[in-house]
């Protein structure tokens, strides 16, 4: 495969430095990627903007809406909503589902660097390349992932995704829902964190989410978010999706995506479910997705479907993609409450 279509590609998820795209794209050679880069840069494919004392390549296969490094005090997240909301090729070449999809990440997305991240600085960009509508929000502060792990006291950042995920988890209960990233990422096409040295991504058109270790640390928090502009999802059809009684508007149900919480090749201990069912009693609901799951444990069923039940009888506990293996130890658990 062409180098420079590989660079492309590689772009097309994620601004990035020289050294993340050389690690990225697993090449020995700094100087062949920077020769390419130059040559892509005079041909008016890609774009540079200095980031601290590095320099961040992105594509510009598209158009931008917005591009600005600014101080975290210096605008609010409303300010550059509007600027967006402004430009002709928002309300032109977007269609209104995804307007609306845009205005309710954007601002929380923003917000969360803003508000949350202990940055000095913030990049944000908004772009409209070949048929989708993109952002990206990056700061250079703490790390979502690092300031939710330190906050519930939890051992690792791939536990601290988890419990974002679960919904209505936030460092700062009084100011925030904790249903910002939750729902950004269910209303995407495209979801994407990458913080440190962890990579979160959510796609939808898949669908999948995945999580992986990167090499190239991003100091931070960097967040990408694509929706198809010519879209037809509707945010209240979304949010009333993890609603009991959607007429209501409460977020009173949840799904959990079981393969967040495996350690080692299995899902067999207590603590394990636990911690999965650890701050979900503030919900009427929980459904847990066993994509993914081959097996789990007769401990880790058992205090899933009988040991949770019995101690929350209102609350419902429901799963689906369940495999044979994980549906017949699901069923043992839960004939344990018959007798």
């Amino acid at each position: 495969m062409n180098m420079q279509y590989r660079i492309k590609e590689k772009l097309a998820q994620s601004p990035l430095s020289v050294a993340e795209l050389v690690s990225a794209l697993g090449v020995a050679s700094r100087s062949y990627v920077s020769k390419q880069l130059s040559m892509m840069l005079a041909d008016g494919v890609i774009e540079r903007q200095r980031d601290g004392k590095k320099m961040i390549y992105s594509l510009r296969n598209g158009e931008t809406l917005l591009n600005l490094v600014f101080e975290s005090t210096e605008f609010g997240e409303d300010e550059l909503l509007m600027r967006v909301r402004r430009n002709r090729l928002f309300n032109g070449d977007v269609g209104e589902a995804a307007r609306s999809i845009f205005e309710y990440a954007f601002p929380e997305m923003l917000n969360n660097a803003i508000e949350h991240s202990r940055s000095k600085k913030i990049w944000v960009k908004v772009e409209i390349i070949d048929d989708r509508l993109c952002f990206m929000v990056r700061d250079y502060g703490i790390g979502v992932f690092r300031n939710v792990k330190e906050e519930f006291k939890l051992n690792t950042e791939m536990d601290a995704i988890a419990e974002i995920m679960k919904g209505r988890n936030t460092t700062a209960p009084k100011a925030h829902s904790g249903m910002g990233i939750f729902f950004t990422s269910k209303i995407a096409d495209r979801f994407e964190i990458r913080s440190y040295a962890v990579n979160f991504l959510v796609d939808n058109t898949l669908p999948d989410t995945f999580v992986r270790s990167i090499d190239g640390e991003v100091q931070g928090t960097e967040v990408v978010f694509e929706i198809g502009i010519d879209s037809k999802k509707s945010i209240r059809e979304i949010f009333q999706s993890f609603s009991i009684d959607p007429e209501e508007g409460d977020f009173d149900r949840t799904e959990i995506l079981v393969k967040l919480y495996k350690y080692g090749t299995i899902y067999v201990s207590r603590s394990q479910a636990r911690a999965m069912l650890l701050r979900l009693d503030k919900f009427k609901k929980i459904v847990l997705d066993f994509s993914g799951v081959e097996d789990i444990g007769q401990a880790f069923a058992d205090e899933v479907f009988r040991v949770y039940k019995l101690a929350h009888p209102r609350i419902s506990v429901e799963y689906r993609n369940a495999s044979p293996a994980v549906e017949f130890m699901i069923k043992l658990a839960k004939n344990g409450l018959e007798i």
